[in-house]
Formats: structure tokens, C-alpha cells, sequence
């Protein structure tokens, strides 16, 4: 059951990085994911993408300290 969990959890936020790789704001490479100059003013909603519990709780949560 934890296997299929952190495989969903994986997917999903894979899904999410390339939905950013797309609009150039990282480079997902084998081993290493870089935040390009077009990304470096949207690292925290990078971040955002790794937060199981943010992603999970989606839109019942209301976040308070929304990024610009």
C-alpha cells in the first residue's frame, strides 16, 4: 500500500514539474531538477510542486501566504 502511495505521490509530481519544464522555468535532467533564470522568481511555487499535504488538501485549503 506505502508503494503504490509514493508511486502516486511520484507521478503527480512529476506531472507538475513538467507542466514548469514546459514553460521554462526548470530542466528536469536524470539526476537533478535546475530552476532557470525565468524560474528563480517562482521558486517557491517550484517548491510548491514537492508538498504532498498542499496537493492533497486542494481547494479545500486556503493558503494564506499566496505567492505573487
Amino acid at each position: 500500500m506505502i508503494t503504490l502511495y509514493v508511486l502516486m505521490t511520484y507521478r503527480e509530481t512529476l506531472m507538475r514539474l513538467k507542466e514548469m519544464e514546459r514553460d521554462n522555468l526548470i530542466e528536469i535532467q536524470s539526476k537533478s531538477i535546475v530552476v532557470t533564470e525565468k524560474g528563480k522568481p517562482f521558486i517557491r511555487n517550484i517548491c510548491m510542486a514537492f508538498d504532498v499535504l498542499l496537493q492533497r488538501k486542494k481547494p479545500e485549503t486556503q493558503l494564506f501566504s499566496m505567492t505573487v
